[in-house]
């Protein structure tokens, strides 16, 4: 019986290119697609660790990977519209955005 860590590094060795390519298919972004990747794998360490290494660690991964996308882009998504909701508020007040600035001059 290997361990998760030996599990962990002969799929990393084999499947990891593999997984990337096709998150890079699915999202266009090579950054993305490198991180999630990356995250599967640490998780892996820690969840087969625990539950034993599955049946197909190279789907697993690949799964886990792109779950991590998406949790990603969603959070991308959300932190955007955030973002878009704050300089609207900012910009229907100028009178808020000098007291703000003032507040923050006073503070410092």
């Amino acid at each position: 019986m290997t361990s998760a860590a030996d599990a962990v590094a002969e799929a990393h060795g084999s499947d990891r290119t593999r997984i990337v390519a096709g998150l890079i298919r699915a999202t266009g972004d090579w950054s993305l697609a490198e991180d999630a990747t990356s995250d599967a794998f640490a998780t892996a360490l820690v969840r087969w660790e625990v539950d034993g290494t599955p049946a197909n660690p190279a789907a697993w991964l690949a799964l886990a990977a792109r779950r991590r996308a998406i949790d990603l882009l969603r959070r991308a998504a959300s932190e955007r519209a955030k973002l878009a909701a704050a300089a609207i508020i900012i910009d229907e007040d100028p009178a808020t955005a000098d007291y703000d600035s003032l507040r923050l001059f006073f503070t410092c």
